[in-house]
């Protein structure tokens, strides 16, 4: 045997070796892929199922040959396609992400995934698609939503409770500070509840009772239990007598942190038994005399009550309502379900908002009503409805005419009421921005020198400290970022009630963009993408249009508490630029879109609402205009769209 032949065998070995080894580790991740408690999903670029493991075949009901070249699309509602689509292209980019998805199983139940994307690449880098670890998050899910629940129905029990109830924290040195308060103890003792809330105990309850309740929550943080007494004190109510109770709250190391008080009123029950009972017989002798139908029933709709204009108008006896009349029979089949409806809504503790029906005589003829009504509480609850019916016979007849007058003169005053309308905009204006300039003119010449004496004092104060004194240098610091907010309220008011004017010069589109982005304080948690075209170029007022463009950028980073995505991106259309600013955030209802650019308007716990409004005015001095397009829930978009002007190509066809 030679060398070269005995070489030969033994690569020939080596090779089936290798071969060997690659299959027994291609089975073994096979066999980990398939038997993982996760989805595998794996779609091309078309979005077609390339490979599902069994796992994910599970959670969406389908076999693993059934899901292979399914459209990804094809396993979710309409209402997702284009969140799905848009996802996709952000795999197209090498985005990795993960986030929630609706899914639709084929038994057509749905169900909530958790996925953490990737993109798929080929040897040259080229997108072929995307690879998918699911996990069913359903059942989470659905626990989140009944714990969402449990959370509203205890608001509701907290708000809507006839007792009072009210939550303590517990401070150092026997302090003990109200929280919150449900609205039956402002309505008990008549405090309002900013009286109450964030004062100390002993500035709330009133001697002699201090002493004893202070006395009983101490002695319920220190044998953290509850304590009972009836306490008797005296407040803008008038005398009131209750049985309380304090209940303690501990953290994981048993502490006691906060106190839980109920207060039931008990005040001279017999003497409120025996007003009531003479109050209801006031009020029925007065009902008798009143030109409207008023009406009492129990919590069943039996009434039991109707005035005498209510039996002459429907044609019923006294002796047809003691025979246990039921009120809906009153109306026909359509009225009496939303009547039932309404009684349902009243006797939950809501007052019932006028409404209109149809009511049946007892002779069959019908007549035109509107009913108001309000629980009867009895005991801290709600045992039947009280209310009062209007006859709107007279009134339709009125409203009919009335319609048609008003369809007569329509057309003949509209083009008035155009011009009236576009010269009050004009002179609401030109008043708004003239009390804005006194205004603002007041505050420049009052506060300034104030805010300057503020900056020279911490000055002086940080020469003096020691600059490793942190505690001392944060104060100073937020003094200092204070009065530059301050001065920044006053340059927006003296700059928004001035005229407009625009300093024009050539600029490159991106690089504004780009200053303006790190001028804006942007969290990790949203990702910024700058799709501004590098090569436009405008004759604009930069640092005003800067100015313009970072508040509605601070806009969009304000509508996305937990993070998203801003995008900014250029288009060049006909003779004018847009530039698109775009978040993934709240959005807006209609009601706040009307008001955004109306200063002064905002939705924040800080500023004047001027931002926007002076963005919009530097963008119209610019010949301009900025639109906005909302989805609650989804994110919003601002468009700036700025001419391109003759100066401009004048200048770009010197060069």
């Amino acid at each position: 045997m030679t060398d070269s032949y005995r070489k030969a065998l033994e690569q020939n070995e080596r090779r089936k070796q290798m071969e060997g080894a690659l299959k027994k580790s291609e089975a073994k991740y096979r066999q980990l892929v398939e038997t993982a408690q996760e989805g595998i999903w794996t779609i091309d670029a078309d979005a077609k199922t390339t490979y599902a493991n069994s796992k994910m075949a599970e959670i969406l009901g389908y076999s693993m040959e059934e899901m292979i070249g399914k459209s990804v699309f094809s396993f979710m509602d309409d209402k997702l396609v284009e969140t799905a689509k848009r996802l996709m292209k952000r795999r197209s980019r090498g985005i990795k992400e993960e986030h929630d998805f609706e899914f639709i199983k084929k038994d057509g139940a749905r169900i909530y995934a958790h996925l953490v994307t990737s993109p798929l690449t080929d040897k040259r880098g080229n997108f072929v698609g995307a690879l998918a670890l699911v996990t069913d998050i359903t059942e989470r899910k659905q626990a989140d939503e009944a714990l969402q629940t449990k959370d509203r129905q205890l608001a509701s029990i907290y708000n809507n409770t006839s007792d009072v109830l009210f939550f303590l924290s517990v401070e150092p040195d026997d302090h003990f500070r109200f929280l919150t308060i449900n609205p039956m103890f402002s309505k008990t003792t008549g405090l309002a509840e900013n009286q109450v809330v964030g004062k100390l105990v002993r500035e709330v309850i009133p001697e002699p009772a201090l002493p004893m309740v202070i006395g009983n929550y101490k002695k319920a943080v220190r044998e953290k239990s509850t304590v009972r007494w009836e306490e008797t004190s005296v407040y803008p109510t008038g005398k009131k007598i209750g049985e309380v109770s304090i209940t303690p709250v501990l953290d994981a190391s048993g502490v006691c942190t906060h106190l839980i008080g109920i207060v039931h009123d008990v005040t001279e029950r017999k003497l409120t038994e025996d007003s009531l009972r003479e109050s209801e017989k006031r009020f029925r002798e007065l009902a008798d005399l009143l030109p409207q139908i008023v009406f009492e029933t129990d919590e069943r709709g039996i009434l039991t009550f109707f005035n005498r204009i209510g039996l002459s108008s429907t044609g019923y006896t006294e002796e047809d309502l003691s025979e246990g009349f039921d009120v809906f029979q009153v109306f026909p089949p359509e009225d009496a379900k939303r009547a039932r409806e309404a009684m349902r809504g009243g006797l939950g503790g809501g007052q019932t908002t006028p409404n209109e029906y149809t009511m049946l005589r007892k002779d069959g003829t019908t007549f035109p009503v509107m009913i108001q009504s309000t629980p009867i509480i009895h005991d801290g609850k709600p045992v039947g409805l009280r209310g009062t019916i209007v006859d709107m016979t007279e009134r339709k007849r009125i409203e009919k005419e009335l319609r048609s007058y008003r369809e007569h003169l329509e057309d003949l005053v509209e083009l008035r009421t155009n011009e009236l309308k576009e010269l009050n905009e004009r002179l609401l204006k030109a008043e708004r921005l003239a009390a804005i300039g006194e205004m603002a003119t007041m505050i420049a010449h009052d506060i300034r020198n104030p805010l300057q004496s503020i900056t020279a004092t911490a000055y002086n104060l940080q020469m003096r400290f020691d600059p490793s004194d942190t505690q001392t240098s944060r104060m100073l610091a937020i003094i200092k970022d204070s009065v530059n907010y301050s001065n920044k309220i006053i340059a927006d008011l003296l700059g928004f009630s001035k005229e407009m004017k625009v300093d024009l010069s050539k600029a490159a589109l991106h690089s504004i963009i780009t200053d303006t982005l790190e001028q804006v304080t942007i969290p990790p948690s949203i990702q910024t993408v700058n799709l501004a075209e590098s090569e436009l170029v405008l004759m604009i007022d930069r640092e005003k249009m800067q100015r313009a463009l970072s508040n509605i950028i601070e806009n969009a980073v304000e509508a996305m508490p937990n993070g998203g995505e801003l995008t900014i991106s250029s288009r060049k259309a006909n003779d004018s630029i847009d530039i698109v600013i775009t978040d993934t955030g709240t959005g807006m209802t209609d009601e706040i879109m009307r008001k955004l650019f109306t200063p002064p308007f905002t939705t924040k716990a800080k500023g004047i609402g001027l931002g926007l409004a002076i963005s919009k005015r530097i963008v119209e001095a610019h010949g301009g205009s900025i639109t906005m397009e909302t989805a609650l829930g989804k994110g919003s978009s601002f468009t700036v769209r700025l001419p391109i002007r003759q100066a401009l190509r004048e200048a770009s066809s010197d060069d």
